[in-house]
C-alpha cells in the first residue's frame, strides 16, 4: 500500500511490547504510564536504513518504503524465520505478516489512541493501562490514510475465515466507515474494497453489501450534505436483517444516526425499495440505446435524451464520460448520428455538418472534420473503426474519412437502410432496401467493388468477428451469406418450418458457425455450415412473441424480450429447454452482456438501463451443460442428455430477492435445504428442468403474511384518511387494504365479493368509504360502500352499472354516472349507514354508450357536472361536457328525466388524468401542452383569460382574446394543478422542469426550481408552508413555500406520477412507474409539524 509515513512508524513501534522492552530496558519511561519510543530512536534507525528505503508520496503524505520487493523477503527469512529449521520458514513468514498486518490494524483502529499494559521484562515491572502516545484515528471522511489503509490490512492479518467477521463488524457492516469512505472519495473506491476481497473469498455477507451499493445511486451516496445512505439502508434492508446479525445492526445504527440528525429529510416508513441479492444489480437512468461493451475498456457506451451520449465505469455504474460538446444536451442532438468503433475504442458523432470523434477511454476529442453538405440531402447512418468512419446520406451516397482525407463513392440511387464497416475497417458494406441490393466498398478505393441482390426487406446485417463475412437476416426469414473480402454471395439459408414468418432480431455466434433469430414465438438455432435449421424453441407464453436475442459469453444460455411485455426469457440451448422468465419494467429496447462476465445489460422503453447479476442463476447450470455450438462436442452432448447428466437439481438452486415477482402461488415446493427467515421478505424460485420445460419465476413463498404494502403488485389507487392516519391501497383483485401511515403496516383488508376495486374515495367526515367494483357475473361496474370505522360492508349495492362517481364539496351525497342509449343517466345518493337515492335524472347524448367514461367532477356550489370523455378529434386530448344540474341534487326527483342546459369545453389534457381544477366561483383552470393555463367559465363553457406571469394583470374580453400577444407561464407542456385544501393557494407542474405557485386569485407568486426533469404531479401541504413534487428525473422533491428552498429529495428510482401529503406534514404518500404502479411511503423529518 505504498509504504507507511514516519509518524505511523513510531506508531507502531510504540504499539510492539518487544521494542519497548528493549527500548526501556536501562531507564523507566521519562513520563510516568506513557510508553512511547524516544524521538531520537528513529532518526537513527532510518538514518542505518537509508540506502534501502525510498520515498514516495500517497494520500497527500510522504510515505517511506522498501526500493524493492527482495529486500524485504530477505529481512524476513534473516530476522523472523528459523534459520535451524528448513521446513519452518515460509509458514513463520507467513504468521510474521499476519503479525505486522494485526499491528497495524491496532493502529488504525485506534480512535482515541491505544492504553494497553506492558511488561517490562528487563527491569521485572509492569505498568498498567500504559498510553502508548499513538495519534488518535478516527473514523472520518478527512482520515483517508486510515479508510484506504483499514481493508487491506485487516484482509492479511490472517485467514479470511477468522479475520471475515472482523473485516464486516469494522468495515462493509459499520456505519461510521461506510458514510466516511463515501463521503471522502468515490464510490469506485468502496466496490474495488468489496472486489479486492471478493475475487480471492467467497462471502455472501459481503456480496450482499456490495449488491447493495451497487443498487444505489453514486451521486446520492457521495452527498456530503445529506446521509443518503441512511435513506438507502432503510429503503432496501430491513427485510432481510431478520437473520443477519451484522445487517440487524446496521439498521439499527441507521435509526440512532437519524435520532440525532437535525435536517429535512425524507426516509421510507418501509423498507419498498428493490432489495440486493437478486437478479437487478444496478439502474442507470436516461440511456435508451446501448453498444457491445468491448473486454479492452471497463467503460459502456450508450446514449439518451435525458443523459446525453456518454459513457459508464462498469465497476459503479456511473457515467464518466460525455461525447459532446460542453453544451447541454438537447432533444434536437438526439437527431445526430452516433457510432461505437468495433475495438469500443472510439466514438463518432454526426450532426450534419461535422463528424467529430471521441477517444472512449480519455474522452478527448481526436478527430473534428466538417463533411461536405450537399442541398437537399440530409445524413442518415454512420459506422466507425480506428482506420476509418464512413457516413451515408438519403441519396444513397457514403463518404469515407479516413488518414486525414474525405472520398466520396454512389453506393446506391437510394436511401441506404444500414451501413456497417468490418472489424479490420478495410471494407464498407451498404444496404439498401428499396433498390433490395447490398453493396461492398473497400475503404482503399473507395469505389463499390460489388453490389450483391438481396432475396427479401434486410431487417438486421452483421459481420463476422474475423471481418470476412457478412450475414443479412432477410424478410420473411432468410439469411444471405456474403463473402466480404471477395464480394460475392455464399448463398441463403431459409426453412419450411420458419420462412412464413416474419423474423424479428437475430445474433451470430462467436465463432460465426451458428445464428440464433427470433420469429413469432419461437427462437431458431441455425447452423451456417450446413445451412439449417437445427432446433426451433417455443415460448407458449409469450404476450407478444419475441422480440431481441442475445447470447450469454460461454454461448450456452440466450436471453429474449416480449414484443409487448417486459418479460425476459433465459434459454437452456444445451438441453433446448427455457430454464425461467424475469420481468422487466417497460418493454426490452436494447441487449448487451459483459464479453467476460455474466452481466446482462438492458434499456427499456422507460428511459432506463437495468444491470442484471444472471451468474448466480446460471452458475449451476453452466457447471452441468457442455458448450454449445462447438461441433466436437455434439456427439458427447446429445451422450449426457440421454443419461439425463444435464439436469439441474433444485439444491444447486440459489435463493433469490423478489424483483417484481408474483407473491406465493400453490404447488411449488419449497427449496430442498433452505429455510426462509420469518418475515425477512425473501422468496425462493425454482429453477430447475425436471418436470415443466418453459416456467415463469413463481415465488415459493413467504412463511410469514405481509405486513406492508405488496411492492410486487401494482397499487391502481391511494387513498389518505386524516382523521384516522390510515392509508388505503387498492390491488387488483382484492378489497382495499387499509395501512398505519407511520409504521406502513397492516390495520385491516376490507372484504369485497367482487372482482375488482376500480375506484374509491370518502364521504361523511371519512366515516364511509366508497368504491366502484367489477362484478365477477357480467364484468359491469357497481357502486359499493364500506363502513370504514368498522370495516363492514354497507348492505346496498346499487343496481345500476356505474361508470364514474364523485363526492360533493360537503360530501354527505355523492353523484353517479353511466351511460344509456343516448343518455346519461345520473343517480344521487345521501350517505347514511345504507346509502338513500335522493334523485335521479337523465341527459340526452348521442353515442353516449360508445365513449369512455374517464371521470366526474362537480362545482362547489352543486349546480354543474363536468364529464372527461376521449376527444374523438384530438388524441391525447379530453372532451368535457358540462351539465348545468342546478338544484337536481337537493331535490327528489325518481327515474324523471329533466331538461338541462350543457356545453362542451376540449381540455388539453391526458385523458385518464384531469389535468385541472375547479374553483369556488365556478371557473375552472386547465393546462395545455403548449405551456398555458386557460381559464374557463362553466356556465357559458367560454374561455376568460389566460394566467400571465408578469407584464399584464389582466386579459381583454374572451372575444378579442386571440389577438392578444403575451408570455405563457410555462414554455413546455402543464402536467397537473393541484391546489392547497382551501384552494387559496394553486401548484401547477409543467414539462419544463418548474412548477409555478399561484393565489387563489390567479396572481403568480413565483417558481419552484430544481427538477432535472419534468414535473409530473405537485402537492401542498394543509398549512401552506410546504409542496412536494415528483418528477421524470425520479425524485420527490420536499420545497419550503416561505424560502422557495428545495429543503430535501427522495430518489424513488422510477417516474413519480402521484404525489399527496399528509394532512400534519408527517408524511408523503407516492406512487411510481406509470407501468407497475409502485407505492412509496416516506416519513419526512425535521420540518414544521401541525
Amino acid at each position: 500500500m505504498n509504504g507507511l509515513s514516519e509518524v505511523e512508524l513510531e506508531d507502531l513501534l510504540s504499539l510492539k511490547d518487544e521494542c519497548m522492552d528493549e527500548v526501556f530496558q536501562y531507564h523507566d519511561p521519562p513520563v510516568d504510564g506513557v510508553v512511547h519510543i524516544p524521538s531520537s530512536i528513529w532518526p537513527r534507525i532510518k538514518n542505518n536504513l537509508g540506502d534501502f528505503l525510498v520515498e514516495r508520496q500517497s494520500s497527500g503524505k510522504m510515505l517511506l518504503s522498501w526500493f524493492h520487493r527482495m529486500v524485504l523477503q530477505v529481512a524476513f527469512v534473516a530476522f523472523v524465520s528459523d534459520q535451524t529449521d528448513q521446513a519452518k520458514p515460509e509458514q513463520e513468514v507467513k504468521i510474521a505478516s499476519f503479525k505486522f498486518h494485526q499491528d497495524i490494524v491496532r493502529m488504525l483502529m485506534a480512535e482515541n489512541g491505544v492504553h494497553s499494559d506492558i511488561v517490562l521484562t528487563q527491569r521485572n515491572k509492569t505498568i498498567p493501562n500504559a498510553n502508548r502516545h499513538v495519534m488518535p484515528q478516527p473514523t472520518t471522511a478527512q482520515n483517508v490514510r486510515k479508510l484506504t489503509l483499514l481493508p487491506y490490512h485487516m484482509l492479511q492479518s490472517g485467514p479470511f475465515e477468522i479475520v471475515s467477521k472482523d473485516i464486516k463488524e469494522h468495515i462493509f457492516y459499520n456505519l461510521s466507515f461506510l458514510l466516511a469512505k463515501l463521503h471522502s472519495a468515490h464510490v469506485g473506491h468502496l466496490m474495488m474494497d468489496f472486489n479486492n476481497i471478493l475475487n480471492q473469498n467467497s462471502d455472501k455477507e459481503i456480496e450482499l453489501m456490495r449488491d447493495f451499493i451497487g443498487l444505489c445511486r453514486s451521486r446520492d451516496l457521495t452527498n456530503k450534505d445529506v446521509p443518503y445512505l441512511i435513506v438507502e439502508i432503510l429503503g432496501r434492508l430491513p427485510s432481510l436483517a431478520a437473520n443477519n446479525q451484522h445487517l440487524m445492526r446496521l439498521v439499527e445504527n441507521a435509526n440512532q444516526y437519524l435520532a440525532k440528525y437535525k435536517h429535512p429529510l425524507m426516509v421510507p416508513v418501509f423498507p419498498f425499495l428493490p432489495a440486493p441479492g437478486g437478479l437487478l444489480r444496478a439502474t442507470i437512468t436516461g440511456p435508451d440505446k446501448l453498444f457491445p461493451i468491448s473486454t479492452e475498456q471497463p467503460l459502456i457506451v450508450m446514449k439518451g435524451p435525458q443523459c446525453g451520449c456518454g459513457a459508464w465505469y462498469l465497476l459503479t455504474n456511473e457515467q464518466v464520460r460525455s461525447f459532446e460538446r460542453g453544451h447541454e444536451f438537447t432533444c434536437e442532438d438526439m437527431n445526430t448520428l452516433v457510432s461505437l468503433s468495433p475495438s469500443g475504442k472510439q466514438v463518432a458523432r454526426c450532426n450534419g455538418q461535422t463528424v467529430i470523434i471521441w477517444d472512449v477511454f480519455s474522452g478527448n476529442i481526436t478527430q473534428d472534420v466538417s463533411i461536405p453538405v450537399k442541398s437537399q440531402t440530409t445524413y442518415t447512418h454512420i459506422a466507425t473503426h480506428e482506420a476509418a468512419t464512413v457516413i451515408a446520406d438519403t441519396s444513397g451516397a457514403v463518404t469515407i474519412i479516413s488518414n486525414g482525407k474525405i472520398n466520396q463513392c454512389q453506393a446506391h440511387n437510394a436511401e441506404l437502410s444500414s451501413l456497417h464497416i468490418n472489424s479490420n475497417g478495410k471494407i464498407i458494406v451498404a444496404v439498401s432496401n428499396s433498390q433490395h441490393k447490398l453493396a461492398v466498398i473497400p475503404v482503399t478505393s473507395g469505389m463499390v467493388m460489388n453490389t450483391i441482390p438481396l432475396p427479401g426487406e434486410c431487417i438486421k446485417l452483421l459481420i463476422s468477428s474475423d471481418g470476412r463475412f457478412a450475414v443479412a437476416a432477410c424478410q420473411p426469414h432468410v439469411f444471405l451469406q456474403v463473402d466480404i473480402t471477395n464480394a460475392k454471395s455464399l448463398g441463403t439459408m431459409t426453412s419450411s418450418k420458419a420462412k412464413d414468418i416474419p423474423i424479428r432480431d437475430f445474433i451470430m455466434s462467436g465463432n460465426g458457425l451458428y445464428y440464433l433469430s427470433t420469429a413469432g414465438f419461437t427462437l431458431n438455432i441455425w447452423k451456417a455450415s450446413t445451412q439449417q435449421l437445427l432446433q426451433q424453441l417455443t415460448s407458449e407464453d409469450a404476450e407478444g412473441g419475441l422480440d431481441l436475442v442475445c447470447l450469454d459469453p460461454t454461448e450456452h444460455f440466450a436471453f429474449t424480450s416480449d414484443v409487448s411485455s417486459g418479460d425476459v426469457d433465459v434459454w437452456h440451448l444445451s438441453s433446448a429447454q427455457r430454464l425461467t422468465t424475469f420481468e422487466i419494467a417497460g418493454r426490452v429496447t436494447g441487449f448487451t452482456m459483459h464479453p467476460s462476465t455474466s452481466t446482462l445489460y438492458t434499456t427499456s422503453t422507460d428511459r432506463k438501463c437495468c444491470v442484471w447479476n444472471t451468474g448466480a442463476m446460471l452458475h449451476n447450470a453452466r457447471t452441468k451443460c457442455l458448450p454449445f455450438l462447438k461441433d466436437a462436442k455434439v456427439k458427447k452432448y446429445e451422450k449426457a442428455m440421454l443419461s439425463g447428466d444435464l439436469e439441474i437439481k433444485s439444491k444447486d438452486v440459489q435463493v433469490l430477492s423478489a424483483i417484481g415477482m408474483q407473491p406465493y402461488t400453490s404447488g411449488i415446493d419449497l427449496i430442498e435445504g433452505y429455510s426462509l427467515p420469518s418475515g425477512s421478505g425473501f422468496h425462493g424460485f425454482h429453477l430447475g428442468l425436471d418436470d415443466a420445460p418453459a416456467k415463469k419465476i413463481k415465488s415459493v413463498g413467504k412463511l410469514s403474511s405481509l405486513s406492508y404494502p405488496d411492492i410486487n403488485k401494482p397499487v391502481t389507487k391511494v387513498l389518505l384518511a386524516s382523521n384516522t392516519k390510515s392509508l388505503i391501497c387498492i390491488y387488483p383483485g382484492q378489497g382495499p387494504a387499509v395501512y398505519n401511515q407511520d409504521t406502513g403496516t397492516l390495520s385491516r383488508q376490507l372484504y369485497t365479493s367482487c372482482k375488482e376495486v376500480k375506484d374509491v374515495c370518502f364521504g361523511l367526515d371519512e366515516k364511509i368509504l366508497l368504491g366502484i367494483v367489477e362484478s365477477f357475473e357480467d364484468s359491469c361496474t357497481y357502486l359499493q360502500a364500506w363502513d370504514f370505522k368498522y370495516g363492514d360492508e354497507a348492505k346496498m349495492k346499487l343496481s345500476l352499472p356505474v361508470k364514474a362517481m364523485c363526492i360533493t364539496h360537503k360530501r354527505d351525497r355523492v353523484v353517479t354516472c353511466t351511460t344509456e342509449t343516448g343518455a346519461l343517466h345520473f343517480t344521487v345518493l345521501h350517505l347514511q349507514v345504507e346509502l338513500e337515492v335522493c334523485n335521479s335524472f337523465t341527459v340526452p347524448m348521442e353515442n353516449a354508450c360508445k365513449q369512455e367514461i374517464h371521470w366526474l367532477k362537480i362545482s362547489h356550489d352543486q349546480t354543474f357536472f363536468i364529464l372527461g370523455f376521449d376527444s374523438p378529434k384530438f388524441a391525447g386530448q379530453t372532451e368535457c361536457i358540462v351539465i348545468d344540474v342546478a338544484d337536481n341534487i337537493g331535490k327528489i326527483k325518481k327515474d324523471q328525466d329533466v331538461s338541462l342546459g350543457f356545453g362542451m369545453i376540449t381540455l388539453m389534457c391526458k385523458a385518464e388524468s384531469p389535468v385541472h381544477v375547479i374553483l369556488q366561483d365556478n371557473t375552472v383552470l386547465s393546462g395545455s401542452s403548449q405551456g398555458d393555463i386557460n381559464h374557463w367559465d362553466l356556465k357559458t363553457c367560454q374561455m376568460i383569460n389566460p394566467l400571465f406571469t408578469k407584464g399584464k394583470e389582466t386579459a381583454p374580453a374572451s372575444s378579442k382574446f386571440n389577438k392578444i400577444k403575451y408570455v405563457p407561464p410555462h414554455h413546455e407542456g402543464i402536467n397537473e394543478i393541484s391546489t392547497s385544501p382551501d384552494q387559496n393557494l394553486l401548484a401547477v407542474s409543467s414539462a419544463d422542469r418548474r412548477i409555478s405557485l399561484w393565489s387563489c386569485a390567479q396572481k403568480f407568486l413565483f417558481y419552484l426550481e430544481g427538477h432535472k426533469d419534468e414535473v409530473l404531479c405537485a402537492a401542498i401541504s394543509d398549512d401552506k408552508q410546504y409542496a412536494s413534487s415528483g418528477s421524470k428525473d425520479q425524485t420527490i422533491r420536499l420545497w419550503s413555500l416561505t424560502t422557495k428552498d428545495c429543503l430535501c429529495y427522495f430518489t424513488a428510482y422510477n417516474d413519480i406520477f402521484e404525489i399527496h401529503m399528509s394532512s400534519d406534514n408527517r408524511r408523503i404518500i407516492a406512487r411510481s412507474d406509470k407501468e407497475q404502479q409502485k407505492i412509496c411511503l416516506l416519513k419526512i423529518l425535521n420540518i414544521k409539524y401541525q
